[in-house]
């Protein structure tokens, strides 16, 4: 964790491949989950995804109760990491393990906004499944602490916004006396 606190993401790597290799002489499945975990997490932000996303297939599969949590870390992670797209995908997952995780279904409706368009009439076309994403996390969640959040993003992926502006005609000057 230091190694990963310190961006020494190299050192991070070896010093968790080390530990589960340590970790297989006593076998603990909880345990060599959330050290794959961590482990996905160090390789996102080392940006190794394709190892990330191994990573958290490996805790998944070790710990299946914890693999939205897992999901949904890595997907943190990648916001923070300012890799929204990823982190999508990583949401995605969260909800497809657990579909009743609704902070995974809000976060997964933040990361789509960004892929939202806007035609040149002036309407916002959300990428697929945002509407979706934040209606499910409302349904989940109706009172939760980004409810009221999640539904003026509904409100506004049906709007239109004004991409032409009309200049107003200009008055004549009133008349000297």
């Amino acid at each position: 964790e230091s190694y990963k606190n310190t961006r020494k993401y190299d050192d991070a790597i070896q010093s968790y491949n080390k530990a589960l290799e340590l970790l297989a002489a006593k076998p603990d499945p909880a345990t060599e989950a959330s050290y794959h975990m961590n482990l996905a997490l160090v390789y996102a932000l080392g940006s190794k995804m394709p190892e990330a996303l191994a990573e958290t297939e490996k805790s998944t599969k070790l710990n299946p109760a914890t693999g939205s949590k897992a999901y949904y870390n890595l997907g943190a992670t990648l916001v923070n990491s300012g890799k929204a797209s990823e982190a999508a995908d990583a949401f995605k997952k969260s909800t497809e393990v657990d579909p009743n995780n609704a902070d995974a279904h809000y976060q997964l409706g933040i990361c789509l906004m960004s892929r939202a368009q806007t035609t040149p009439e002036g309407k916002v076309i959300p990428a697929p499944g945002t509407v979706e994403a934040f209606q499910k996390y409302i349904d989940l969640q109706p009172n939760g602490n980004f409810a009221a959040v999640a539904k003026d993003m509904i409100a506004t992926l049906s709007l239109s916004v004004e991409t032409k502006f009309k200049a107003e005609k200009e008055k004549p000057a009133p008349k000297k006396k």
